[in-house]
C-alpha cells in the first residue's frame, strides 16, 4: 500500500515544480477531416503564438519551442554525439517553465542566432571539467554555436528534460521564413503561461474566431475542422496518449 501510495503521488507530482504550475498550458493543435476522423497534436502551428502575443490580455507569456535531432560535433574535435532532445527555443520560455540557471543569461543569450545552451551534464558529457562557456559546437556539420550557458538537468518528473537549447531565429535559417506563416505546420509546442483571474475557457472561444479569420481558405480547400486547444500543465504526462503523442513530437 505504502508503494502505491508513493507511485501515485510521484505520477500526480509532474511539472508541478514550476512555479504557478496551475497557470501554465501547452496550446495544442487538432485537426478534423469531412468524415470525423481526428488527429490531435501536442504541438501547434508556428505563426499562432505571434497572433496571440500581446493581442489576449489574459495571456502573460507564450513561447514557442521546437525538438530537433541531429548530429553535434565540437568544433576542432573529430567528437560526434547523436542528440535527440535538442530544442530551438524563444527565450520566454525561461519566463514560462522553470529552468535552474547556473551560469549564463538565457534572455538575452538566446535573442541572437547560433547561441545556446546546454545542461550540466551534456557539458561534462561534452567538455569534462573544462569550463563550457565560449566553447564552440556544430549541429549537423553545418552551423556553429557559441555556448552562453549552462542550467542544471531536469528533474525525472517531468515531461520536458532537454540536453541543449537552440537559439529559435536559426529556424528561419534553417527552414526558411515560411514556415512561421504556416497554419498547416504543426511541429512547434508552444506554452503560455496565464493571468491569474483569466478565463481559459472564454481563451479557447477567441481561438475559434482566430483560426476561423486566418485559416479559412485551408480549412475549404482541404475540407477539414481546424482547432486550437489548452492542455494543463499538470495534466501533460498522465492524460497524454502514447502512440499521439509519439506521432505529435516527430
Amino acid at each position: 500500500s505504502l508503494l502505491l501510495i508513493h507511485y501515485v503521488i510521484y505520477e500526480k507530482s509532474y511539472d508541478r515544480f514550476h512555479p504557478d504550475s496551475e497557470l501554465i498550458y501547452r496550446l495544442c493543435y487538432e485537426r478534423t477531416s469531412e468524415e470525423g476522423t481526428q488527429v490531435q497534436f501536442a504541438s501547434c502551428c508556428p505563426p499562432a503564438a505571434d497572433f496571440i502575443k500581446g493581442a489576449y490580455p489574459e495571456v502573460e507569456k507564450i513561447s514557442r519551442i521546437y525538438r530537433y535531432r541531429a548530429v553535434v560535433q565540437l568544433k576542432d574535435k573529430d567528437i560526434n554525439f547523436l542528440e535527440e532532445d535538442m530544442y530551438f527555443v524563444e527565450p520566454e520560455i525561461f519566463e514560462i517553465l522553470y529552468f535552474k540557471i547556473i551560469e549564463g543569461d538565457p534572455i538575452n543569450g538566446l535573442l541572437e542566432p547560433n547561441h545556446a545552451f546546454i545542461s550540466k551534464s551534456t557539458a561534462h558529457k561534452y567538455f569534462g571539467e573544462i569550463e563550457p562557456i565560449g566553447c564552440v559546437f556544430t549541429v549537423d556539420g553545418i552551423t556553429d554555436y557559441t555556448i552562453m550557458g549552462v542550467y542544471e538537468d531536469a528533474p525525472p518528473n517531468t515531461h520536458l528534460k532537454p540536453h541543449i537549447l537552440l537559439s529559435f531565429p536559426n529556424i528561419v535559417s534553417m527552414f526558411g521564413p515560411e514556415v512561421m506563416q504556416s497554419w498547416g505546420h504543426t511541429g512547434f509546442f508552444t506554452y503560455v503561461r496565464f493571468r491569474p483571474d483569466a478565463d481559459t475557457a472564454a481563451f479557447e472561444k477567441k481561438m475559434e474566431q482566430l483560426v476561423h479569420s486566418k485559416c479559412s481558405d485551408l480549412m475549404n480547400t482541404y475540407k477539414v475542422l481546424i482547432k486550437l486547444k489548452l492542455q494543463p500543465l499538470t495534466d501533460i504526462h498522465l492524460t497524454t496518449i502514447g502512440p499521439r503523442e509519439i506521432q505529435m513530437i516527430n
